[in-house]
């Protein structure tokens, strides 16, 4: 069976085969783990979908199993009659109780309620009640007359219950996380994460960009294919919220470790162009909101579906299910039984789905970058499985071979400070770069204040956000 697996080079989606390839091609030799191991995981949290990685003592790197035996789970959580659900019994909840099941909530993180991302949230999900939160003023979904859950909660929940995923396939207690995050995340989003990680009692690690871990799982499986002439790979994603462009670049490199100079692989981020609000769930909310037009103008019935949270959810539920199919077919039609009034509803309809899957979306990109695209990596589990290995790396039970990272800045960072200056009556403010744009990470930078004579103070903050739109500057 492993030789049969070699023959499709790289990944597999066959679940039964997975531990099969990773050994088949070497992986074992890359994860050793020591005589004190204890399971380390990852977990890629994404708009819709939460997929998790452990590695554990014998088992070198693998995808945990939902509690339906699935390799992938719906970021959604639901609150219903005392009980609380996760995945897929919380999209069920969801249909007919859309107030009491909440998703799409990594945008919501370290966001005051006043930002236009919030305020594009309530738009697209206008079931929601959201507050602000009266000593912070971020985001708060207004349960119910007695109850309120921060974002931060409420990725917590569903962190902890990746968690509990993670223990079961592994047999074992794990504490120890790499977090994926976007990688157009920013400070304030990024801690918001630890908070969440945090309250569901994991030790994170390492936040670890998206398009950084998915460069790494390409990596780790072919580092026989490099040399000292660097190689470059562009990643694109498109995921349910946003779309990345990342160029990347794979070369050896000699680094020093422990006392000695060895040759190991290294992976740079060169280059990344994003779009936050670009991905399947814009398509979805758009298929939504056109079959919710074409059912009001049948007016069957005198009541406006937008203005029915229930129907609006069945809307979207069935906007999701007709998203995929046309992923892969020319028409298919779209049918809700009972919509509104109990009005059945049947129409057929022609479009192109969303996802780096579709044909449309790869008839495009081939057509701009002029080469025949490479398909041989698992876009669902790639990110998590590059984590996993990190993860690894990071913890003290495994000894990992050497793959360097060097990620990307995207938001350049300041040191501001104040100088007495001769003549003046009032300071000179001072700004000096300490990391500029698209400057390589980690690195370890020396600031010197030889004019200062005194105890002083300063600020660390962004620097110049001009290639950023405003409204990821709000």
């Amino acid at each position: 069976m492993c030789n049969n697996l070699l023959q499709r080079l790289h990944f597999t989606r066959d679940m039964a085969a997975t531990s099969c390839l990773f050994l088949a091609m070497g992986l074992a030799a890359f994860l050793v783990p020591k005589t004190y191991a204890v399971a380390v995981m990852s977990v890629d949290l994404g708009s819709e979908w939460m997929k998790i990685a452990i590695v554990s003592p014998g088992v070198p790197m693998e995808i945990a199993l939902n509690k339906e035996s699935k390799r992938k789970t719906p970021v959604t959580i639901a609150f219903r009659d005392g009980e609380r659900t996760f995945g897929e019994d919380a999209t069920t909840v969801a249909v007919r109780f859309p107030k009491n099941s909440y998703s799409y909530l990594l945008d919501l993180l370290g966001k005051k309620l006043d930002n236009p991302v919030v305020k594009l949230f309530q738009k697209r999900f206008p079931y929601y009640e959201l507050v602000a939160d009266p000593e912070r003023g971020t985001v708060l979904f207004q349960h119910d007359s007695e109850t309120q859950y921060s974002v931060e909660e409420l990725v917590g929940m569903l962190l902890h219950q990746a968690q509990e995923f993670a223990q079961d396939s592994a047999g074992q207690a794990i504490n120890d996380a790499v977090i994926i995050v976007p990688g157009f995340f920013n400070q304030a989003e990024r801690s918001a994460m630890l908070q969440a990680a945090d309250l569901a009692g994991l030790k994170v690690l390492q936040l670890m960009n998206d398009y950084t871990a998915v460069a790494l799982n390409y990596g780790i499986f072919r580092r026989k294919d490099f040399n000292e002439t660097a190689q470059y790979i562009m990643f694109y994603d498109m995921g349910a919220t946003s779309t990345t462009a990342t160029v990347v670049s794979y070369q050896l490199v000699k680094t020093k470790e422990r006392g000695f100079i060895e040759t190991n692989p290294q992976l740079s981020v060169l280059g990344v162009g994003y779009d936050r609000f670009l991905g399947g769930l814009e398509i979805q909310l758009q298929l939504r909101d056109y079959l919710g037009r074409k059912f009001n103008e049948l007016k069957k019935t005198p009541n406006d579906v937008f203005k029915n949270p229930r129907a609006l959810a069945k809307l979207f539920k069935e906007a999701g299910r007709l998203k995929n199919v046309l992923s892969a077919n020319a028409d298919h039609y779209a049918q809700v039984e009972g919509l509104l009034d109990d009005i059945d509803f049947r129409m057929q309809v022609i479009l192109v789905g969303a996802g780096t899957r579709v044909p449309k979306v790869q008839e495009k990109l081939t057509e701009f970058v002029q080469i025949e695209l490479g398909k041989n990596i698992n876009t669902d589990e790639a990110a998590a499985l590059g984590a996993a290995y990190k993860a690894a790396d990071l913890s003290n039970g495994f000894k990992v071979k050497k793959f360097v990272t060097k990620d990307s800045v995207l938001f350049p960072i300041q040191v501001v400070f104040e100088r007495d200056m001769e003549g003046l009556s009032t300071p000179k403010q001072v700004k000096r770069t300490l990391f500029g744009y698209t400057n390589p990470y980690p690195q370890k930078k020396l600031l010197t204040f030889n004019k200062h004579q005194d105890d002083f103070s300063f600020n660390v903050n962004y620097a110049d956000l001009e290639h950023l739109p405003p409204i990821e500057i709000e």
